[in-house]
């Protein structure tokens, strides 16, 4: 994404009687072209892929894996299900990406990778991906409209932001946001009502929005090594659901999780 530079002009002297003016240049998010970005998002319909090329999760699971996008490129695009490039250092990812049609689940954790190619929006089909352990600063854009994505991990990158149009995610079962430098949740997140695992483990909040009780079928939050003090009344509006809550690492009263516990019965705290 392209940054807006300011310009400070600072002048230093570098000889008696001499003087240099050196110009420091900052960066700052374009909140607009952000907003722009979201809008556009929001307002975008998602493609409508071919259900009798979709695989069942067995089929999915016993699918071969290939780990190399050439060795996948001889196999036929149109017969790759399942691309695993785990740990491979790339540094970047070939547009070839997009090549692969149907394919539906691609593992590219632990390969430093700062940014993806806007291929990666052309995976109609793509219902995992696994990012984590990569370099990114930005929550990818191009997987935000892919229509049948249900399980995204991109734990341990730097994103420092979720945006708007996750709303239009609305797949997601499982989400994993672990170990990155999230401040804020937005509210559209909270619109996800499929989901059932969310990791917010290991980033910069300080408040949950009583939104979080919109979530009726969460199973497993995690919520650990943040900069809670509390957690909204509105999280007992899961009590039929969750199973697990991990609230360790944060400065959450012992009198508060207790009152906590009595309000989730049969919800497993980790405190």
């Amino acid at each position: 994404m392209t940054r807006v530079m300011n310009k400070k002009l600072i002048p230093v002297i570098i000889w008696p009687g001499i003087i240099c003016t050196v110009v420091l240049m900052s960066c700052n998010p374009p909140v607009a072209d952000q907003q722009a970005q979201d809008r556009a998002i929001m307002d975008a319909d998602k493609p409508v892929p071919d259900t009798t090329r979709i695989l069942e999760t067995l089929d999915l699971y016993r699918a071969r894996r290939y780990e190399g996008i050439p060795e996948a490129l001889d196999a036929g695009t149109e017969h790759v299900y399942k691309l695993v490039l785990y740990g491979q250092r790339m540094g970047s990812l070939s547009p070839d990406i997009g090549r692969f049609t149907y394919l539906q689940s691609l593992d590219i954790a632990l390969n430093e990778l700062t940014e993806l190619p806007r291929e990666v929006s052309q995976l109609h089909y793509l219902q995992g991906f696994y990012a984590n352990g990569n370099a990114l600063d930005e929550f990818p854009a191009q997987i935000l409209l892919l229509p049948l994505l249900s399980r995204v991990d991109l734990s341990d990158n730097m994103i420092r932001e979720i945006p708007a149009g996750i709303a239009k995610m609305d797949q997601l079962t499982r989400l994993s946001l672990n170990n990155n430098s999230i401040s804020d949740i937005p509210e559209q997140l909270f619109s996800l009502k499929n989901l059932s695992v969310l990791g917010l483990a290991g980033n910069n909040l300080i408040r949950i929005s009583g939104s979080i009780g919109n979530l009726v079928n969460l199973e497993k939050l995690d919520l650990a090594d943040n900069f809670l003090t509390d957690l909204p009344a509105e999280i007992t509006l899961l009590s039929g659901s969750l199973i697990e809550l991990n609230i360790r690492g944060n400065q959450i009263t012992p009198e508060k999780v207790e009152r906590l516990a009595e309000a989730l019965p049969k919800t497993r705290i980790r405190y």
